[in-house]
């Protein structure tokens, strides 16, 4: 059952990553690969937050394997960040790669506890 909710979680997560992508895209009609895995990545990362910030108990076992595991492990594109910082760096742009790990890292941290304390407040 687990690898299902697995499986249907990250199946909607990465159509979800998808739409935001295509939507970004038309928005300013250039690839922005920069600007668009960071904001999937930090509203990622504020999901994450916000569902372990919630009360044990708030969420069955199943619903974190379904949104946690599963849509966030889908929608969210860390493998992505860590490919484009290596060809940052491979063509020896350094200052696009330390702004691209600072963002990311700072930004992630920043929306994880931002995440934690608004599900606290509930």
């Amino acid at each position: 059952m687990n690898i299902l909710l697995v499986g249907i979680g990250g199946m909607c997560g990465a159509i979800v990553r998808y739409g935001i992508s295509v939507f970004l895209l038309n928005i300013t009609q250039k690839p922005l690969s920069f600007f668009t895995i960071l904001c999937i990545n930090l509203i990622g990362c504020f999901g994450i937050g916000f569902l372990n910030g919630l009360s044990p108990g708030f969420l069955k076992p199943e619903m974190r394997m379904l949104l946690v595991t599963g849509f966030l492990g889908g929608f969210t594109t860390y493998s992505a960040f860590a490919f484009e910082t290596f060809e940052f760096l491979n063509s020896q742009q350094f200052l696009i790669a330390f702004l691209n790990i600072a963002f990311h890292i700072l930004g992630g941290l920043a929306a994880v506890w931002l995440g934690n304390v608004i599900a606290r407040s509930f």
